[in-house]
């Protein structure tokens, strides 16, 4: 929901773009193509063997909240400003993915820009 939230009020106009927190809390950044192959994987392989029959979908890779923001900056240049008297939420929440690399054969591989371009021109062309 970061990054929807983000180019959606990127896209409004927002400016400066405030951001709740101070960029610090890590988080999961997959590409929804990539979990939608997950979730056919799972589908396909199965889950019944995963610890409570679940793998979890996501990178693996730990992001601060900062970077896709630096990062949609390089694709549409804007104002922003965290705001650290709101809050950030949990201060990490990173999938373990072991599990869907194990059992259905899986890993996103997607990388944040490549992904982000996408959704910014998916969203662009959705206007």
């Amino acid at each position: 929901m970061v990054v929807t939230g983000l180019i959606g009020r990127i896209m409004a106009g927002e400016d400066p773009l405030v951001v709740w927190g101070d960029g610090t809390a890590v988080r999961d950044f997959a590409f929804s193509r990539d979990v939608a192959e997950g979730i056919v994987m799972a589908g396909y392989y199965g889950t019944g063997n995963a610890n409570g029959g679940f793998v979890n979908l996501g990178t693996g890779v730990p992001f601060t909240v900062k970077e896709p923001v630096e990062t949609l900056q390089k694709i549409k240049p804007f104002e922003y400003k965290f705001d650290p008297s709101k809050p950030s939420g949990v201060a990490r929440r990173v999938m373990d993915t072991k599990q869907a690399e194990k059992i259905i054969h899986w890993k996103a591989s997607t990388p944040l820009l490549e992904g982000l371009k996408e959704t910014w021109n998916w969203y662009a062309n959705a206007k």
